[in-house]
């Protein structure tokens, strides 16, 4: 099976470790694996399997509009999957994308209660 995993970063955090376990664990039982994230949001501080693909997608900023590129690019550089794995929910959108044109189930893994970290319209999105 493929799996699918797109990310804003992959920094050092409790929530991008428990990911890379997910990602190291179906890349060593035969899956393919693979990590889409912008290439200035990727830090190496996490060990991940040989067998898991990293796709770099360009650099991303800090304004709306660079924030909904980078979003657009999680789905135009994501490979054909099996399975898009989400962890936050901005990149429910290219996944929902990437589910309607490229045939993939979605799941999210959830690690917290979104709407209790984000002000008033976000909270409404995350939940």
């Amino acid at each position: 099976m493929r799996f699918l995993f797109p990310l804003l970063s992959f920094k050092k955090h409790g929530g991008v470790r428990a990911l890379s376990l997910l990602m190291n664990g179906l890349a060593e039982r035969g899956h393919e694996v693979y990590l889409v994230v912008p290439e200035d949001t990727y830090e190496e501080f996490y060990e991940l399997n040989p067998g898991v693909k990293k796709i770099f997608t360009p650099p991303r900023r800090r304004n709306p509009i660079s924030v909904l590129l980078t979003l657009l690019h999680l789905f135009t550089k994501a490979p054909p999957a099996d399975f898009v794995v989400l962890s936050f929910f901005p990149t429910y959108f290219p996944a929902l994308l990437h589910k309607s044109l490229k045939k993939s189930k979605l799941v999210y893994y959830i690690q917290d209660a979104e709407q209790l970290f984000y002000p008033f319209p976000f909270s409404l999105i995350a939940s």
